[in-house]
């Protein structure tokens, strides 16, 4: 036997392989997400006919059936790489501009390559020697094919250095490069059909052995690391061992043929013994009929064994010809879901009640303060609005609120003389009312479930340059919902009508915060303020 019989044997175990691998992989489904099943389906129809169009133009005789082949195997091989270039981007979650652009290069250039390869003369750069063929110079066609391969080369590590550059490291990343990894093997065995013609050395056809190993090594990895959706083939086996969920496999006279992990544990069964159904739970006849004909149960069962109130349901196991066979049983701990739920309600209760303390003590606070009624509460609501544009979570948006409406909550130790006096204050009366952060702020001290509302009320004074006060602090040192609250007092303040003067133009108070950035305001706060601002354009936010 010949070594290009050899050759072509091997291509065509190579294809058979990529088509099994194909067929198998079209059965599974791996993934849920159908796109990429589309994906790694499209790559094993391009490895097959990658090796079969090498099958053809090694064996063929004549030109036309060569150049035929020939132009196949282009067409799959540019197949290969556009398909594989996207599916290791949707791998990655790469959805940036880079990607789309060097995507839509790649395909422009795949195209090319195809065109180039399928007008030029293949005479003029190729030669037939054994049943193969090798380049007798370096054409511009072949400079492009070089040029075209080094472009993906480079566009799949460059795809995995700016998904690890730009997000957190996943182990669907590790996954991602593995796989460009096992595809350089394609390029590896490519090499002695691109490199040895070039010195006028006879080499076969071996790329299609490398794209077979390529593509199978992609499938293993998939399979043995699938982390981006539950599989059709395990996710019965994730349920079943994973879920905090007694689930019981019951024959049709109500014996226990299989139970998961958890089923022993709430209902203290052994998996090597055999149990029925009124040895597991404390049941009437008519309950283990209505079991048996997979119908719910309103009430608990209590647990024999462990003595444990249990939620039941049970499906009915049926055959393709509709009989059933047995029962699949699932139970809950109902004692355990009832402490949840009374947890819960709890957890409720407490913030009903924490929330109406706050808006009572604001309200106490403004009660105090006749001028400036409602001011709390306008900044409490201007907080949030900043807040949630900057991108707080619910939990902290609350906190965020629970701090602004207490953050005058001090004035309460100032004199109402001070507080309600009409006009502008004395050095000395500024003097006493700059004393409301820090008596807020000792207040407020012994509400240790919300440390910001002590620090809010604190450092709702300071500026971003460090001249506020009490303590003088500076820049990022003061706490960011202390710097949140100080942009939405000074807007209230100046938006607000006094008794020295009446609430400033919406023009007037934007060139104020412009010109407090840096300075009297955090700039990112204070731009998300504008923000607010110029969408307000009736001026509705103010008194």
């Amino acid at each position: 036997m010949t070594l290009g019989m050899i050759t072509v044997v091997i291509l065509a175990v190579s294809a058979a392989l990529c088509a099994v691998a194909t067929v198998s992989f079209y059965r599974s489904n791996v993934f849920n997400d159908k796109r990429k099943n589309y994906l790694i389906l499209t790559m094993g129809i391009a490895a097959t006919m990658w090796n079969l169009s090498l099958i053809g133009y090694s064996i063929s005789t004549k030109a036309a059936f060569y150049n035929g082949f020939f132009y196949l195997l282009i067409l799959a091989f540019d197949i290969y790489m556009i398909v594989f270039g996207y599916f290791v981007g949707r791998l990655t979650e790469m959805n940036t501009a880079s990607y789309y652009i060097f995507g839509a290069l790649g395909v422009i250039l795949s195209i090319g390559d195809w065109i180039i390869f399928g007008l030029a003369p293949i005479h003029e750069y190729f030669t037939i020697h054994g049943r193969t063929a090798y380049y007798t110079s370096m054409s511009p066609v072949v400079y492009y094919h070089y040029f075209y391969i080094m472009f993906y080369l480079v566009f799949w590590v460059l795809l995995v250095w700016l998904c690890f550059k730009r997000m957190s490291l996943k182990r669907q990343h590790m996954y991602a490069l593995k796989i460009v990894l096992i595809n350089l093997i394609m390029f590896i065995a490519a090499l002695p059909d691109t490199l040895l013609p070039l010195f006028h050395i006879p080499s076969y056809p071996s790329s299609g052995m490398g794209v077979a190993i390529a593509f199978i090594g992609t499938l293993f990895l998939t399979k043995k690391e699938n982390t981006f959706s539950i599989s059709r083939e395990n996710i019965s086996d994730v349920i079943y061992n994973e879920a905090r969920i007694a689930i019981l496999a019951l024959d049709c006279e109500g014996n226990v043929d299989s139970c998961n992990q958890y089923a022993q544990k709430l209902l203290g069964v052994n998996e090597d013994e055999r149990y029925s159904l009124t040895e597991l739970f404390d049941c009437s006849e008519e309950q283990f009929e209505r079991i048996m004909n997979g119908k719910k149960l309103a009430e608990h069962l209590l647990s024999v064994k462990t003595k444990i109130s249990c939620n039941i349901q049970a499906v009915v196991s049926r055959d393709v010809y509709g009989d059933s066979y047995g029962v699949v049983l699932m139970a809950t701990d109902a004692t355990a879901e009832e402490k949840v739920m009374e947890q819960q309600i709890l957890i409720e209760k407490t913030e009903h009640i924490s929330d109406q303390l706050v808006h009572t003590l604001s309200k106490t606070i403004e009660a105090k303060d006749q001028y400036t009624k409602g001011h709390s509460t306008r900044v409490a609501q201007y907080s949030v609005m900043i807040g949630e544009k900057y991108g707080y979570d619910k939990q902290k948006l609350k906190q965020l609120e629970y701090a602004a409406l207490l953050h005058d909550v001090g004035k309460i130790g100032v004199a109402d003389t001070i507080i309600n006096k009409p006009g502008r204050l004395t050095d000395e009366e500024f003097a006493e009312m700059k004393k409301h952060p820090v008596i807020g702020s000792e207040i407020l001290s012994e509400i240790s479930e919300i440390p910001d509302v002590a620090v809010g009320a604190r450092w709702h004074h300071e500026k971003y340059d460090g001249t506020g006060y009490p303590d003088q602090m500076k820049g990022e040192d003061i706490s960011e919902i202390s710097r949140i609250i100080a942009v939405a007092d000074a807007y209230d303040a100046m938006t607000s009508n006094r008794s020295y003067r009446d609430c400033l133009d919406q023009e007037v108070v934007r060139k104020e915060i412009e010109r407090g950035i840096g300075k009297q305001f955090d700039p990112e706060f204070a731009r998300i303020m504008l923000e607010v601002i110029d969408a307000d354009t009736e001026y509705r936010l103010h008194e």
